[in-house]
């Protein structure tokens, strides 16, 4: 536990002084027109996509190993990705941002925190209702 602890305590110091959230790269490059943060952050965001596009579809320096743990993302995960897009625009900043400013004392940050979590419970309850439903 205390190695947990010292891991947060450290992950959390290096995003406070990084300033580097999810949402930081784009408003920046919106709002005061330095798009050098965004660079980063589309090449990063490209990097994980391929790579974890070849480790899903089972992809090996072999080929592909016939273990395919792909599954179909559907209509509803882009809307979904939408909605929460336009979310973190609202606040101002994703969920690791809204961690760090509540750290920091940014009390605004607690009602994004508090959104997460009325989201993601009704977003779980959907998400059973759907999975019981016979295809």
């Amino acid at each position: 536990m205390i190695v947990s602890m010292v891991a947060g305590l450290a992950f959390g110091y290096i995003l406070v002084r990084g300033r580097f959230s999810f949402a930081a790269p784009i408003k920046r490059m919106v709002v005061n027109g330095d798009g050098s943060q965004a660079r980063s952050f589309i090449l990063m965001l490209s990097l994980s996509t391929i790579v974890g596009g070849a480790l899903i579809t089972g992809l090996t320096p072999e080929g592909i190993g016939g273990h395919s743990l792909y599954v179909g993302a559907g209509f509803g995960s882009m809307i979904g990705g939408l909605i929460f897009g336009i979310g973190m625009i609202f606040s101002g900043s994703c969920a690791s941002g809204a961690l760090t400013d509540l750290g920091q004392g940014v009390v605004s940050a607690l009602y994004v925190l508090l959104f997460f979590i009325v989201g993601s419970v009704a977003g779980q309850a959907l998400a059973d209702q759907v999975s019981t439903v016979d295809h």
